[in-house]
C-alpha cells in the first residue's frame, strides 16, 4: 500500500510540474471526477488524466476545458510538420542535413542564410531534443524550441522564436 501511495504522490507531483509552465492543469476528465483540493482528489485527477490521456489531448486541441498548450499555439504549423514527418525528421536531425530538416526550418520561419546554423544546432542538440525514442511530436517541437532559442543567431533569424 506504501509502495502505491508513494507511485501516486511521484505522479502527481510530476505531472503538475509538466504543465505548471502555461496555465494548462485544471482540465481533463480527471478535474470532472474530482474537483476538489485535497491530495485524495489530487491523486484521482492526476490518475485519471494520465491513464486516459484526455489532458494531453485537451492542451493540444482546446478540449475538456484545456487552454491551448502555448506550443500549440505559436507553432502549429512546426508541431504538425512533426506528426506528419516524425521518423525522417529525426534520423535527419541526427544527420544534420536533408529536405525534411529544411523543411522543418522553415516552419520556425528561418530565413536561408540561417539554415546551416539550424541544422548544425537540431545535430549537435540530437540528445537534448530527441530525448528518447518514444519521444512525441509535442516534445520534439519543445525541446527544438528551446534549443533554438539558446542559439542568439537562430533566435534572431527564425521569426517565430521571437514570440
Amino acid at each position: 500500500m506504501k509502495s502505491i501511495l508513494t507511485f501516486a504522490v511521484s505522479l502527481l507531483l510530476s505531472s503538475t510540474a509538466l504543465y505548471a509552465e502555461d496555465g494548462s492543469t485544471g482540465c481533463g476528465l480527471g478535474w470532472k471526477v474530482a474537483p476538489d483540493m485535497s491530495l485524495v482528489s489530487a491523486t484521482t485527477r492526476t490518475t485519471t488524466n494520465s491513464s486516459s490521456l484526455n489532458q494531453a489531448f485537451g492542451t493540444t486541441s482546446g478540449t475538456s476545458g484545456c487552454k491551448r498548450h502555448s506550443i500549440v499555439k505559436n507553432f502549429k504549423e512546426s508541431l504538425q510538420f512533426a506528426m506528419i514527418n516524425g521518423d525522417k525528421l529525426k534520423m535527419q536531425m541526427a544527420q544534420g542535413n536533408g529536405e525534411v530538416i529544411r523543411t522543418y526550418a522553415s516552419t520556425f520561419k528561418c530565413n536561408d542564410a540561417s539554415r546551416a546554423a539550424f541544422n548544425n544546432s537540431l545535430k549537435n542538440n540530437y540528445d537534448q531534443i530527441i530525448s528518447h525514442s518514444n519521444i512525441g511530436p509535442l516534445q520534439v517541437v519543445e525541446n527544438t524550441v528551446r534549443v533554438l532559442k539558446n542559439n542568439s543567431e537562430l533566435s534572431q533569424n527564425c521569426r517565430l522564436l521571437a514570440i
